[in-house]
């Protein structure tokens, strides 16, 4: 868990399915999780009760610009210190 101290990830897709297990996953092992999704409610009902500070953005993952703009969001809130999942 040392070795994820501190480290951001940000996991599109994070509204159903793999995205889910896959920003719960990341949280457990100390990250700091952003999830990007189409369906912010979903997002919203599970995201409060991960550990550390998580954050969540609507984006449709099939616009690049939208992708991008999430990325620049994530680095210019937690740092550049940032892991990205894309599903």
């Amino acid at each position: 868990m040392e070795r994820w101290s501190g480290r951001v990830a940000l996991v599109t897709g994070g509204s159903a399915g793999i995205g889910v297990a896959v920003v719960c996953r990341l949280a457990s092992h100390g990250l700091k999780v952003v999830a990007c999704g189409r369906r912010i409610d979903r997002i919203q009902v599970y995201i409060t009760e991960l550990p550390h500070k998580n954050s969540f953005y609507h984006v449709q993952v099939g616009s690049l610009k939208q992708c991008i703009v999430k990325m620049l969001l994530t680095e210019s809130q937690f740092g550049d210190n940032t892991y990205y999942h894309l599903t």
